[in-house]
């Protein structure tokens, strides 16, 4: 669970409830947790803070945690959001599948669910589908191509990693400098050397060449 250590929750839930503290269940997975009490107070944070995920109780006082659900939803597709309340809505849990949350608990909340679903994501998200069967997997940092799975030096990492982050893009030699050698200096020869290492160690057909521009995934 060591993903989850470093990263911060944001956990909205109904101050009343003083007796069934979600967040003394969070607080052995995450960073740190902010715990908002009301849509505002989680509006607050979330525009303030660095939130890596949310966790949202779906009944509260006078508001409804789906409501701020659907405000974040507007601007933010990809923050996980577990959700949780205090008995199981078929109808409630169908609206919520739409907003494309993480996780539906009901309470009193135990931990292996928790644990299930933290698990579920953290494997989610390490796994970075790249194109045509081409995966890398961020925690491992391995290469996955038709199941067949690499372990990458230094320089393989810090390229493919790359690539995760400009999958659409083309990946100038500019840029592979900076990132890759982490010096502006080296040569063009050094660039293509790495490129054609590349190619004869996982497939000529990986990756292209844009002439005078650069490099990217194959299509």
């Amino acid at each position: 669970m060591g993903f989850f250590k470093e990263k911060n929750i944001l956990l909205l839930e109904n101050v009343d409830e003083i007796n069934d503290k979600v967040d003394s269940l969070f607080e052995n997975f995450v960073k740190k947790i902010f715990v908002a009490y009301n849509i505002k107070e989680a509006i607050d944070i979330f525009s303030n803070k660095k939130i890596d995920l949310i966790v949202s109780q779906t009944h509260l006082k006078n508001e409804s945690g789906i409501d701020f659900i659907e405000i974040i939803r507007k601007n933010n597709n990809e923050i996980p959001i577990i959700v949780f309340s205090k008995y199981c809505d078929t109808r409630q849990l169908l609206s919520l599948i739409t907003l494309n949350i993480s996780g539906y608990l009901t309470k009193p909340i135990e931990f292996d669910e928790v644990e299930k679903i933290f698990k579920t994501y953290e494997k989610k998200v390490s796994i970075v589908n790249l194109k045509n069967g081409l995966k890398y997997n961020k925690k491992l940092k391995e290469l996955i191509i038709e199941d067949k799975t690499y372990k990458l030096n230094k320089k393989e990492i810090l390229f493919f990693e790359m690539l995760c982050k400009n999958k659409e893009e083309v990946i100038t030699k500019e840029l592979l400098k900076k990132i890759v050698y982490e010096e502006k200096n080296m040569s063009n020869s050094a660039i293509n050397n790495f490129i054609l290492r590349i190619r004869k160690r996982f497939g000529k057909d990986l990756i292209y060449t844009i002439s005078n521009v650069g490099y990217r995934l194959k299509k």
